[in-house]
């Protein structure tokens, strides 16, 4: 199945099950969710075949937090694939079959109906993803004054996207990210570029960095054009997972404690890229995104210092990039960098009427 026919099937199933569409109501705090949860366990034990864990995860899992009346449910297992046929059959469990096709290490399905959801099921297969929502449950858990911070994200959110759900949730991303870096690399939430992994990005990384892309959008908000509605992180999943796919593209991860996305740099040939010349001295970078917490740690000349050696390696003499005119600390630190403006600013109907600039660089 060509990419594009991929990504409208995955957004038509999510659809169909109630995912996508729908307004997004939040209520307050019920203690009968704990109860409900636990009828839920009780009949999932025998259709999930053997789970290794099975937890209450969500809002609605953190005592007095407002949230949708959905119980967010998680379960460990060895095969993914292997509980589906009892959890849709005998369960009543939806599940959206294109869409899950795109996920690598999970399964999501809902249950009972597409304009009734009661319960969310969560399967992973990756311990370390299973330990990464536990600890952003109980910490919310245990700071009554980060889950008060949250909460009234959530409204500010809800009231603003109340028609767009997708969009609503990819606008607490970057919060749910700043919490796990927090937790899982720096308790004291200064940021550090020591004690980084870098490795190159592979396929099964499409999620992490559509989850990164759309953090760094929601950064265009205060410069942005009345209107302006950042893109959420299922737009920029699967042209990534494509990329990956590519030996021309180039892309280099920083992790912190292996599990939170510090950073990321990449480029590709211009003769590839979104407004492609034919120059195949030329390479493109695509996308240059740190984590808030991240900045000012060095990571970025780190990484940019990476992606310029890599690209001399593969034989190019210059790269060039597209910038909001609007972002003024990235501008700075290309121009910093070396990188000067390279033509007028142009307007991208395609990315909302935002206003870019074009800067070029020499890579000899």
């Amino acid at each position: 199945m060509r990419e594009i026919d991929r990504r409208g099937a995955a957004e038509e199933d999510l659809t169909r099950a109630g995912v996508r569409d729908g307004l997004v109501e939040l209520v307050e705090y019920d203690p009968a969710w704990p109860a409900a949860y636990e009828t839920e366990r009780e009949r999932l034990v025998p259709l999930l075949g053997g789970a290794l864990e099975i937890h209450h995860i969500g809002s609605t899992a953190v005592p007095g937090l407002l949230a949708k009346p959905i119980i967010d449910i998680v379960a460990l297992v060895e095969d993914l694939d292997a509980p589906v046929a009892a959890l849709r059959d005998s369960g009543g469990y939806q599940y959206p079959a294109a869409f899950n096709a795109t996920l690598t290490h999970r399964r999501f399905l809902c249950y009972p109906t597409a304009s009734h959801r009661t319960h969310h099921l969560h399967l992973v297969d990756d311990r370390a993803e299973l330990e990464r929502r536990l600890r952003f449950r109980d910490r919310l858990r245990a700071d009554p004054a980060l889950a008060g911070e949250y909460a009234a994200l959530k409204r500010t959110l809800a009231a603003r996207y109340r028609e767009h759900r997708e969009v609503y949730t990819a606008a607490k991303a970057p919060f749910i990210r700043r919490v796990e870096r927090q937790i899982g690399s720096d308790p004291s939430g200064s940021g550090s570029a020591s004690g980084l992994v870098f490795r190159a990005a592979v396929p099964h990384d499409a999620e992490w960095l559509g989850l990164a892309v759309a953090e760094g959008f929601q950064s265009y908000l205060p410069f942005a054009p009345a209107g302006w509605t950042p893109r959420p992180a299922s737009t920029e999943t699967e042209p990534l997972r494509a990329l990956l796919d590519s030996e021309d593209f180039w892309c280099l991860l920083a992790w912190a404690a292996d599990i939170v996305l510090a950073g990321h740099i990449a480029f590709l040939p211009a003769t590839r890229a979104w407004r492609a010349v034919e120059d195949p001295e030329l390479a493109h970078l695509r996308q240059l995104f740190l984590a808030p917490d991240f900045w000012g740690t060095g990571l970025a000349r780190t990484l940019h210092t990476r992606a310029i050696e890599a690209a001399r390696q593969r034989g190019f003499t210059a790269m060039r990039l597209f910038t909001p005119v609007g972002q003024a600390r990235a501008r700075r630190f290309y121009e910093r960098e070396g990188w000067t403006v390279d033509g007028e600013p142009f307007s991208d109907p395609g990315f909302g009427g935002l206003e870019l600039i074009s800067y070029r660089r020499s890579v000899r």
